[in-house]
């Protein structure tokens, strides 16, 4: 009988341990990933926005009130245009406090775009954004921008804080502080230059192999930075819940802390946010909403 209840006990002990076993087949850090991406598409997004609304602005020279651009239609109360210079302006674009656009998102406080440039579209031209208590959906958003064209849809962003070397922030609501930089080589392969915003898309590349495409820091700070193996393609048309934009196209090779992953977006066929990452060993299947 004892020799009974020994077997027993063994082969309890053997199954927990096949259980165990079985829930180590998970990458642990499943979880940490999906919050590190989605936090660094929340402030790109902010970017991507504030890009969004100022090229309306310059293509339409102050008029900012174009439906077909996907422009603000009613909550910017005035933009103020002050020639600085030969082929320099300064915008000031003043939002409407507590007012919810045609886009589902509040917007308060300014943007500043400093222009050296015949127009935003001309080569050579280089465009500084700052913002002045600027707030999207009640996040507030800080740092500098700098976008210069070199020529055919091809343009340099960087991203900082305002001293240049630093990162920039966005203190998302009820969750905390995420920091961000970037410097990457955007291309527009399809709407450039007619006007229409909503039907772009674009590449994004590494634009210095020296220099991290992103690179942040987790509202529970963690540390990580991404670069793609060859090309991202982002779509405006596809936007996933809270006006998100991941890529449908293209592999990410990011680290967040010491744990590397290779995140592979997709073939730009779907626009299913969902994405395959490993670890060289295993592969997780997960989605990004």
């Amino acid at each position: 009988m004892k020799s009974i209840k020994v077997s027993i006990f063994i082969v309890v002990i053997f199954s927990l341990q096949m259980v165990s076993c079985k829930k180590k087949v998970k990458d642990p850090f499943t979880s940490d990933y999906q919050n590190m991406m989605r936090q660094n598409a929340l402030i790109e997004a902010a970017f991507d926005d504030v890009l969004k609304i100022s090229e309306n602005i310059m293509m339409k020279n102050g008029d900012a009130r174009l439906a077909t651009t996907g422009a603000p239609l009613g909550c910017i109360s005035d933009i103020d245009t002050v020639v600085t210079g030969p082929n320099k302006k300064t915008y000031t674009i003043n939002f409407l406090l507590g007012c919810s656009d045609y886009d589902g998102k509040e917007r308060a406080g300014k943007i500043i775009i400093e222009m050296d440039g015949a127009s935003y579209n001309t080569a050579g031209a280089v465009l500084t954004f700052r913002f002045e208590n600027y707030y999207i959906n009640y996040s507030n958003l800080q740092g500098k921008m700098i976008m210069t064209n070199e020529g055919n849809g091809v343009y340099k962003v960087v991203v900082s804080d305002e001293s240049g070397s630093g990162y920039a922030t966005l203190n998302i609501v009820d969750i905390g502080i995420s920091q961000w930089k970037s410097t990457h080589k955007r291309t527009i392969t399809n709407g450039y230059g007619d006007n229409i915003i909503l039907d772009n898309k674009y590449h994004i590349e590494n634009y210095d192999p020296g220099i991290n495409t992103f690179d942040g820091f987790t509202t529970d700070d963690k540390h990580y930075y991404a670069n793609p193996s060859s090309i991202l393609i982002l779509d405006y048309s596809c936007t996933a819940s809270g006006s998100l934009r991941y890529p449908t196209y293209g592999i990410l090779k990011y680290k967040l802390e010491e744990n590397p992953r290779d995140v592979d977006y997709g073939d730009s066929t779907l626009c299913d946010y969902t994405v395959l990452m490993t670890d060289g060993i295993s592969t997780t299947t997960f989605s990004l909403y």
